[in-house]
């Protein structure tokens, strides 16, 4: 079961940018982006940045962003969902264990999940199109 928290939450976060080239035909990959700091997008604008962690890379698509920092601990990951909550997004769905866990909070039309565990911190931001 230990393993099984962390693959699940690592599938809340990567399923549906996959899902987003399914029944789509020619739907471009997700483009990755190696990070040096956090992102300045119009999916990171909306959320408050993580305190604690290093960027490594993003994942970006045409309705979703994916920013996953390493170097982060698990009490620092859960900071940084008070943080969420804090400016106004709510849980919506969750699923955790001692080591690791994956979180689903929405605020209006946009969606995070995020995935934590000891070392690693993933987010993936959905919102309406501008």
């Amino acid at each position: 079961m230990r393993r099984l928290i962390p693959l699940l939450a690592a599938l809340l976060l990567l399923l549906p940018l996959a899902a987003c080239s399914i029944g789509h035909g020619e739907a471009d990959p997700p483009e990755y982006i190696p990070l040096s700091d956090w992102p300045e997008n119009r999916f990171t604008d909306s959320l408050p940045r993580p305190e604690a962690g290093t960027p490594e890379y993003a994942l970006l698509s045409g309705d979703a962003c994916a920013v996953f920092l390493t170097g982060i601990t698990r009490e620092e990951g859960e900071a940084y969902l008070q943080a969420l909550e804090e400016a106004g997004f709510r849980r919506a769905a969750d699923a955790q264990e001692e080591s690791a866990g994956g979180f689903l909070l929405i605020r209006e039309e946009t969606a995070v999940s995020v995935s934590l565990s000891e070392g690693t911190l993933g987010i993936r931001i959905t919102c309406p199109e501008e």
